[in-house]
């Protein structure tokens, strides 16, 4: 059973669902926790152009639970697979692979070109790309250009 979940996160997620995979069955085999140092998992696309990146401080693993994340990073790059065009970190989540997804209590930051947002508690779900944060959001806006809306009205 597990083994068949495995094989098909390989096809849908890329890179990522085989690394996570890889080490959720050795944690599985062990039937304890697994811990990680610091770590890297690219998403590449079939044409070999880097999509995403998710680094972390370490990661905690275990079996049939979210693994927990210590100074999450995830990167989304342009096109042409160098360029970085959002940033999302974290302090700390819990991420859970089957649904490809990541939450929690902590500080969030999503940097954009032209944007800044910070909060506190979110839900990040990468399938429908998608995050939620909860609490104490911040948007900071650079380099817009916006003129002056105008009300028709002449004032002398």
């Amino acid at each position: 059973m597990l083994q068949i979940r495995f094989l098909s996160r390989i096809q849908c997620c890329g890179i990522r669902g085989f690394i996570t995979g890889m080490l959720l069955l050795s944690a599985v085999r062990l039937g304890a926790q697994t811990d990680v140092g610091k770590f890297k998992v690219p998403d590449i696309d079939e044409n070999g152009v880097m999509v995403s990146l998710m680094t972390g401080e370490s990661a905690r693993m275990y079996p049939q639970k979210p693994m927990e994340i210590t100074r999450l990073t995830m990167e989304f790059y342009e096109e042409d697979g160098e360029t970085v065009k959002l940033k999302i970190t974290s302090p700390f989540c819990n991420y859970d692979s089957r649904t490809n997804s990541a939450t929690s209590e902590e500080k969030v930051k999503i940097e954009g070109p032209q944007y800044t947002i910070t909060g506190e508690g979110y839900v990040f779900e990468a399938t429908y790309s998608r995050l939620e944060i909860q609490n104490n959001v911040k948007v900071l806006l650079k380099n817009l250009n916006l003129k002056t809306a105008h009300s028709g009205k002449v004032t002398p």
